[in-house]
């Protein structure tokens, strides 16, 4: 079953987004060390995803095949996705070597991860992301629950990002792996 966010990525220092995050009510935080391999594909992103979770916990790693459909926009954009976890690690390292041979490697987007969810955005994720070769970039995920509608999830977002002072020449228009290849050119 497909799922529908609508995503913002910015160009941002972690202590000037940190700074902002502590402005709010914190109701969770998690810090992940995450490594996206992109496959070449003819329509959307699928990538692999393994999760390492920092410190480590019960569940240490996890792997996920996550599907998505999005444009590529400065503003807000409304993404379509699917996301698949995969049971076990021969299991997902199996898929990763299949997917791999099948349809070749796009890129590979090493990040550190902290996830928080505030009181004041409740459905809302927020990321500060330091990923590897590009930089320190923060992100929100407005979430599609039941009964929201894009106007809704819009007016949250143009909220956050009041809240965070971005400016436009802060947003980026494509994922990261877009950015790790116009990097490594």
């Amino acid at each position: 079953m497909s799922s529908k966010n609508l995503e913002l990525k910015a160009k941002c220092a972690t202590g000037d987004a940190l700074m902002q995050i502590h402005k709010l009510t914190i109701t969770e935080c998690s810090i992940l060390q995450q490594t996206d391999t992109y496959f070449n594909v003819n329509n959307g992103r699928l990538k692999f995803r393994y999760i390492k979770h920092i410190p480590q916990t019960d569940i240490s790693s996890t792997y996920e095949l996550i599907y998505y459909v999005r444009a590529d926009d400065r503003l807000a954009k409304e993404s379509i996705y699917r996301i698949d976890q995969i049971s076990s690690e021969s299991e997902a390292q199996k898929l990763l070597k299949t997917l791999t041979l099948s349809l070749g490697v796009l890129a590979i987007v090493n990040k550190i991860r902290y996830v928080y969810f505030v009181q004041e955005y409740p459905d809302v994720r927020i990321h500060v992301d330091m990923v590897d070769a590009i930089g320190e970039y923060l992100e929100f995920e407005v979430l599609y629950i039941q009964g929201r509608s894009k106007n809704k999830a819009e007016k949250i977002m143009n909220c956050l990002i009041d809240h965070f002072k971005l400016s436009s020449d802060q947003l980026i228009r494509n994922s990261y792996s877009d950015l790790i290849l116009n990097h490594q050119k």
